[in-house]
């Protein structure tokens, strides 16, 4: 488990190294109020990064979010927490 804080009007963004064929699996939860969320890939043979997840309020604080992403060549998966838009509150 790791507790991950936001601060109000920023983004913070966890990566996982995985190899093909391996499954990065999440799942998280906010204490109060929603939080916008996108997952993405980034493959080691370019910097392209993919959007897998569009980056999108969730109201995690109600219920756990969770998902999964099967990794289809080696590289880097991102989670984005982004409280960009809240100008008040931290996450």
């Amino acid at each position: 488990n790791k507790t991950l804080d936001v601060p109000r009007s920023d983004k913070c963004e966890i990566f996982v190294e995985a190899l093909e064929g391996q499954t990065v699996c999440y799942e998280f939860t906010t204490e109060y109020y929603d939080i916008s969320f996108g997952l993405f890939f980034i493959a080691d043979s370019s910097d392209e990064r993919k959007e897998i997840i569009p980056n999108t309020k969730v109201n995690s604080y109600q219920a756990k979010e969770e998902g999964k992403y099967l990794l289809p060549e080696n590289g880097r998966v991102a989670l984005l927490f982004d409280n960009t838009y809240s100008w008040t509150r931290g996450k």
